[in-house]
């Protein structure tokens, strides 16, 4: 590589170390997106029911 291999590799390596924890930060938020989905879903099931009647009865 005519004395460029040790920038080459290093721009490989944080290449592929960039990509990685790209990776792993989109599925921990992905995770954590999932987690407050179920919280609010569980929230809404627990919820007491409450009926809003717009109509008037006479």
């Amino acid at each position: 590589m005519g004395g460029h291999a040790p920038y080459v590799w290093a721009s490989y390596g944080l290449m592929a170390f960039s990509l990685a924890a790209l990776i792993m930060a989109s599925r921990v938020s992905q995770q954590r997106w999932l987690k407050q989905q179920r919280r609010r879903h569980h929230a809404q099931q627990r919820a007491p029911i409450i009926s809003h009647s717009t109509s008037q009865e006479h």
